[in-house]
């Protein structure tokens, strides 16, 4: 990442925004600032008490006096000083974990508002600092608020989906939802009843402690193609082994707002060799058709 966008992100402190930016940052700067109010008040504290007791010039005079007013709780701001460090320098990602930078400076900003909560403040700026960081707070609180329901009734109705679904069934989830914080919202399928969701991003990553057994998976086939004749979908599967169709199509979103011909050809499969069983505002079910 450039170093104006690390910048950028510690000034809306970027690691605690959750669901959108240009709506948090407004409250989350006003938090970085009263941050950076508070940090220049305690070294303006710290310079003035070193100045008061430095009169005469000598390189042991200086050294004596900076000791003097060292504490066992500035191990945090060397701390937080260290982390910042690492924050400009290592990079965001290895290639597969990522968001190296987001925790770095959520760690970053902990550390310093340990060292703040050390320092002596007036009295004035400690209750005008509360005052704006419990404002933004409510603020944020009342967004995130909003947001869950709106999520919440999504993640209710792909539970209400699950219901028609067989136990130990092989389910597909689709997503074509516009919203990117659903992406994993077809796990909620399995809250009440065991079954094989073919949707779990752990299981390949490989710096999870969970995987697929893929000496006994067998050839998972949706209608009569397997999973590379898709590349725009991915499930995992063992073509070595014997040929299991898939039992439910999960989608969430609708395949009204497709139009690549990967996702348009998945749209005919599913269609030809699948009934929709269910349907509501978020998610569409369908089963494997009898034969």
């Amino acid at each position: 990442m450039k170093p104006q966008e690390l910048i950028d992100w510690l000034k809306n402190i970027r690691s605690i925004i959750i669901y959108n930016i240009s709506i948090e940052e407004v409250y989350t700067k006003k938090i970085f600032y009263s941050i950076i109010i508070l940090l220049l008040a305690a070294f303006y504290n710290r310079i003035n008490a070193i100045g008061s007791q430095f009169h005469s010039f000598s390189k042991r005079k200086l050294y004596s006096t900076i000791k003097g007013n060292l504490y066992i709780s500035d191990l945090w701001i060397f701390a937080a000083i260290i982390i910042l460090i690492m924050y400009f320098v290592l990079p965001d990602s290895n290639g597969s974990a990522g968001f190296l930078s987001a925790r770095l400076g959520f760690l970053f900003f902990i550390l310093l508002i340990i060292w703040l909560s050390a320092q002596k403040y007036p009295k004035w700026l400690i209750i005008l600092s509360v005052i704006v960081v419990l404002y933004c707070n409510f603020k944020l609180v009342k967004y995130y608020a909003s947001a869950i329901k709106t999520l919440n009734k999504i993640a209710v109705n792909c539970n209400e989906a699950s219901l028609q679904i067989e136990p130990n069934s092989i389910v597909l989830p689709l997503n074509y939802s516009d919203n990117w914080l659903v992406g994993h919202f077809s796990n909620y399928l399995g809250i009440d009843k065991p079954m094989i969701i073919l949707e779990n991003y752990e299981c390949g990553t490989g710096y999870f402690p969970l995987k697929w057994n893929k000496n006994i998976m067998p050839n998972i086939l949706l209608g009569n193609l397997s999973s590379n004749e898709f590349p725009c979908v991915f499930w995992e599967s063992n073509m070595e082994n014997t040929k299991v169709k898939i039992d439910y199509v999960f989608v969430l979103g609708t395949f009204e707002k497709i139009s690549d011909s990967c996702n348009l050809n998945i749209k005919n499969v599913v269609l030809d060799n699948y009934n929709l069983i269910y349907s509501n505002n978020n998610c569409q079910l369908y089963k494997i058709k009898s034969h």
